[in-house]
């Protein structure tokens, strides 16, 4: 179902995604794309929109990150390529409807003739014309003439055509869809990234106390501190409100997006806390460890611990760190996100330290 598009091609559509992506372009080299390409749009065309399709296609280029296979840079070329493009399907439809004609038509009159002769009598009967004779001897003859019923012929009349045409029409903007951990819209920013799941209003500046991000094959080891705002985000709930942490790389795509949801959060010792020591609440990406606290003065301190977080360690440079809180109850009026570009340096075995 999907079309099959080699490696050139996807160097000239990255070279098409305009000035304000060269960055994230150049960091895709392009190894797996027609691949994940191809069975993205197997799996997931036609779509009902680009969005559905995005949806789709973001679980599938996950996995394919996980197993090496695809450059997190890289997913945004499958997103943005997205169906090939809509048809219009014109639908004919034909019926014909008998108007009968009547036609009356009389036949060649039956003639019956009656002779009265000898004795002894012969009767000849005639098809069509039914003749009858009685032949008596000296008598008379008399002849009667009988004309049959009408003959009624019924032919087909005319033939009407209705055509009907069924047209695609316009296809809506893809929309953000929060708290699922895809950037729907394909606009490079995935959930708390987005303005359209935290405005301005609802957005903090993070300050980072300490950040270590150590390679352990396909996973993470994390340990992640932040002030998440001095003031303004007391309002903030964990007993009601999901938690999520994002990581990405500046001017590239998520390597995590994890979720801790509300109902595994407890108040404790004047904190809010989540365990998963056993890995249990898959959502949260191997993150076991998860304390809010907020603080008499009105500031949050945020902090996130994990030995085997579901994602590669980035290279070295300056990574975007995201904690986001949503209430499923009141949709997105009641989101509040804390965020900031902070720069990373590369320690001694390869682990990326902050500040």
């Amino acid at each position: 179902m999907g079309t099959r598009i080699g490696h050139a091609g996807f160097l000239a559509l990255a070279v098409l995604l305009g000035a304000s992506e060269r960055g994230f372009a150049a960091a895709c080299n392009g190894r797996g794309v027609p691949e994940a390409l191809a069975a993205a749009q197997a799996q997931c065309c036609p779509a009902r929109n680009h969005g559905a399709y995005v949806s789709c296609a973001a679980h599938l280029t996950n996995e394919l990150v996980k197993q090496g296979k695809l450059q997190p840079s890289c997913k945004s070329l499958i997103f943005k390529a997205g169906c090939p493009a809509a048809t219009t399907t014109t639908l004919q439809t034909t019926t014909t409807t008998a108007a009968p004609r009547t036609t009356t038509t009389s036949s060649a009159p039956v003639s019956t003739t009656t002779s009265t002769s000898a004795p002894g009598a012969s009767t000849t009967t005639t098809p069509a014309s039914s003749t009858t004779s009685t032949t008596m001897a000296g008598g008379p003859t008399t002849t009667s003439s009988t004309t049959p019923a009408p003959t009624t012929t019924t032919t087909p009349g005319a033939t009407s055509t209705t055509t009907t045409t069924l047209g695609t029409g316009p296809v809506p903007p893809p929309r953000e869809i929060c708290g699922n951990c895809i950037d729907d819209d394909g606009n490079g920013l995935t959930d708390f990234e987005d303005p359209a799941c935290c405005m301005q209003s609802q957005a903090f500046t993070m300050t980072v106390t300490r950040g270590l991000l150590r390679p352990r094959g396909v996973t993470t080891r994390l340990k992640l501190k932040s002030l998440l705002a001095k003031a303004g985000l007391a309002d903030v709930n964990p007993l009601k409100q999901d938690v999520f942490v994002q990581i990405r790389p500046a001017g590239g795509t998520d390597v995590l997006c994890a979720k801790a949801p509300a109902d595994k959060f407890m108040k404790m010792h004047g904190a809010f806390k989540f365990w998963d020591r056993q890995h249990r609440v898959a959502s949260a990406e191997g993150i076991s460890d998860i304390r809010v606290q907020v603080r008499r003065d009105g500031s949050v301190r945020f902090s996130a611990v994990g030995k085997r977080v579901k994602f590669r360690t980035p290279q070295g440079g300056t990574l975007q760190v995201t904690v986001g809180f949503r209430d499923p109850a009141t949709a997105e009026a009641g989101n509040r996100c804390s965020t900031q570009t902070q720069a990373f340096r590369t320690g001694r075995q390869g682990q990326l330290l902050a500040p």
